[in-house]
C-alpha cells in the first residue's frame, strides 16, 4: 500500500515537474513574442512617419522617376 503511493507521489512530482518547464517554455514564448510585436508595432510607425514625412511614393513611381 505505501509503495502504491510513493509510486503515485514520484509520478505526481515528475508531472509537476514537467509542467513547470512547459510553463517556463510557455512564458519565455511570450515574452519573445512580446518583443516580436513591439519591434513590429516601432517599423510600422517608422514607415507611417517616413511615408507622411516623404510622401506617399510608391516603388513604382520611384522607378518611374529613375526611367
Amino acid at each position: 500500500m505505501v509503495s502504491e503511493q510513493k509510486a503515485v507521489i514520484d509520478h505526481v512530482v515528475e508531472n509537476a515537474a514537467t509542467l513547470d518547464e512547459t510553463l517556463r517554455a510557455a512564458q519565455a514564448t511570450q515574452r519573445s513574442l512580446r518583443v516580436e510585436r513591439e519591434l513590429a508595432e516601432r517599423i510600422e510607425r517608422g514607415i507611417k512617419s517616413l511615408r507622411t514625412k516623404f510622401g506617399s511614393t510608391t516603388a513604382t513611381d520611384a522607378e518611374k522617376q529613375t526611367a
